[in-house]
């Protein structure tokens, strides 16, 4: 897999191809890419993930992507490195998160980011004012530009806080625990309770009781479910074996993997994979 690079700061491209230009690939900088128009498939990571005029994709390092066309698509590509934002220190939430913060949250590119139609409509229109620039030269030192992009992480930001659960607003970590374990889902020991609860300094003996309080479920409820909607995922895509799906969310083996499935679903995953499959 190829690792794509850049040294500026900026970039902004605008094109419609019928062919994506690229095999899948990774960077060593960020990218938000915005579909105009056009139809397909985007395979983020390990998910295959339908796109249509609207959508929105977070890339980041470590991300590998690749679109397969249906649809003649226009593509509108903002491309910045660290140091587009590093410089500025922009918060774009009362939770403290930063836009690079934003874009390396896996939570957000599991699935397709859900705009209300004024943020829809919103989020076409900053575009839209984006590419106007796309043939200036000094583009990454645009305080203007800068803001616009800024009012796109806002509206990613939105998105963000909707998905989540709700949570009492007095509760200042609230947000940033839940970023926590969406951040290491796939990792069984990061999210151990003893764990999670030293990292934001909360009494052991008192989380339990603190997490539910706050987000109406159990925390052990909540990993379960939200790891079984990403294993669904895994498993939906049809990319990664089953093998190499209990590798990623910390099962012992595959066996281990199909019972925890079996336990939530009363379906094996092979055959949850037959009957998403329509085989």
């Amino acid at each position: 897999m190829g690792i794509l690079r850049q040294f500026d700061l900026l970039i902004i491209k605008d094109y419609v191809t019928a062919t994506f230009l690229y095999e899948p690939h990774g960077h060593t900088y960020y990218e938000l890419i915005y579909i105009f128009k056009g139809k397909g498939i985007h395979l983020l990571n390990h998910n295959r993930i339908n796109y249509q005029a609207g959508d929105l994709f977070l890339i980041s390092p470590g991300d590998h992507h690749h679109f397969e066309i249906r649809r003649p698509t226009r593509f509108v590509v903002i491309k910045f490195t660290e140091g587009y934002f590093a410089a500025s220190g922009k918060m774009i939430s009362s939770s403290g998160l930063s836009p690079l913060d934003l874009m390396r949250m896996s939570a957000l590119k599991e699935s397709k980011l859900t705009f209300g139609p004024f943020a829809a409509t919103s989020l076409k229109n900053i575009i839209s004012n984006i590419t106007l620039y796309k043939d200036q030269n000094n583009a990454g030192s645009s305080l203007a530009l800068h803001f616009q992009i800024l009012s796109v992480f806002g509206l990613i930001e939105e998105v963000r806080t909707r998905s989540e659960p709700s949570i009492d607003p007095e509760k200042s970590e609230g947000p940033l625990v839940i970023d926590y374990i969406h951040q290491n889902i796939y990792d069984p020991q990061m999210c151990r309770i003893k764990n999670i609860a030293a990292h934001f300094n909360i009494s052991l003996s008192y989380f339990g009781d603190y997490f539910r309080r706050n987000y109406g479920i159990s925390y052990r409820e909540y990993i379960k479910q939200y790891r079984l909607s990403l294993i669904q995922k895994r498993i939906e895509g049809g990319t990664l074996s089953l093998k190499q799906i209990a590798r990623e969310f910390g099962f012992n083996d595959e066996s281990h993997l199909s019972n925890f499935f079996r336990n939530q679903l009363n379906l094996r995953p092979a055959a949850y994979r037959k009957e998403k499959s329509g085989k």
